[in-house]
């Protein structure tokens, strides 16, 4: 999993630079932790939580 989460982070290291982060690795790395996060919790209730999902975007800047 964490092969994975690398993986994925370094996909989205370069929009995290687009979006003027200061520190986009570690901003891409914790955004990868906040969706698998959503993500067990969609699970555990068995379908999707809107909440959860707009939470998320209050991570990102408008």
């Amino acid at each position: 999993m964490t092969a994975r989460n690398t993986h994925n982070a370094a996909l989205i290291e370069p929009d995290f630079e687009v979006l003027g982060w200061q520190h986009p690795e570690a901003g891409a790395r914790l955004w990868v932790g906040l969706v698998a996060e959503a993500a067990l919790l969609e699970l555990r209730a068995g379908h999707e939580q809107g909440s959860v999902r707009n939470a998320l975007w209050q991570f990102l800047p408008a």
